[in-house]
């Protein structure tokens, strides 16, 4: 607690109180539109396969204004955790809401020595900046999917596949020169290739009918050209450099 009406309150998914859901609800809800159905959370963050979340909520009041998860979600078998729905309804303590929540996330990660990671919006990339989180940039790269490029693509976990991925909007398999690939749709005849996937796997994912004149992939390293079309910023909390695959980044 920092002042008499001001509190912080962290709660792991498999001991929330209904009430602790609701309000987290309500602050994504409020900040982002109502994308955060019960339905949703439920698979998130009940369902997970790695294990049970962190949900940090703030009142002001008693009155939740502020949300964000520590959305478990592993990488490579690496416990890890991914900072989520970080929403902030505007007011008087905006900012001061929003650091108190990444100071939380620091805490738990120091604590817990795991790796805590994100895909900050525009709005919280400075934030997580000026906290000295370590940042690395996520490019275009264009290529034809194919046996030579497997290499530079990861293997979709068909548990991963089956718990997460199948709920996302807009993903798809496509079979090319023998491989199973799945894809996601950005617009009509463009693809980001996600990673490839053994037939059982991606037979859970609809087969994209059109076709594709573009594929690319999010790369780590730019191109002369890539860096021309902007970047998808990531940061995270490790000092040494690590490799987070882009079809773990929540809003596919």
């Amino acid at each position: 607690m920092i002042m008499d009406n001001f509190i912080t309150k962290t709660v792991w998914t498999n001991e929330a109180s209904t009430k602790d859901i609701e309000d987290f609800r309500y602050v994504v809800n409020t900040v982002f539109g109502p994308f955060c159905t019960e339905e949703y959370f439920r698979v998130k963050y009940i369902d997970n396969i790695y294990g049970p979340s962190l949900l940090i909520i703030v009142y002001v009041d008693d009155k939740p204004v502020g949300a964000n998860s520590l959305w478990r979600n592993d990488i490579n078998g690496e416990r890890a955790y991914y900072s989520a729905e970080t929403s902030v309804i505007k007011g008087d303590n905006t900012a001061f809401v929003f650091v108190t929540m990444l100071k939380k996330l620091l805490e738990f990660c120091k604590q817990e020595n795991v790796l805590l990671y994100t895909f900050p919006n525009s709005n919280s990339f400075p934030g997580f900046k000026k906290m000295r989180w370590h940042v690395k940039m996520y490019y275009k790269k264009w290529f034809l999917p194919g046996i030579s490029s497997r290499k530079n693509l990861y293997s979709v976990e068909p548990q991963y596949a089956q718990w997460w991925m199948k709920f996302r909007k807009g993903i798809f398999r496509m079979k090319i020169l023998g491989h199973y690939y799945l894809i996601k749709v950005k617009k009509e005849g463009v693809a980001c290739v996600l990673g490839y996937a053994d037939k059982q796997t991606a037979l859970l994912f609809p087969k994209y009918e059109k076709m594709i004149w573009f594929f690319y992939r999010e790369s780590e390293t730019p191109s002369f050209y890539s860096k021309r079309l902007g970047a998808i910023p990531m940061v995270y909390t490790h000092a040494e450099e690590v490799r987070i695959p882009f079809m773990k980044r929540d809003a596919l």
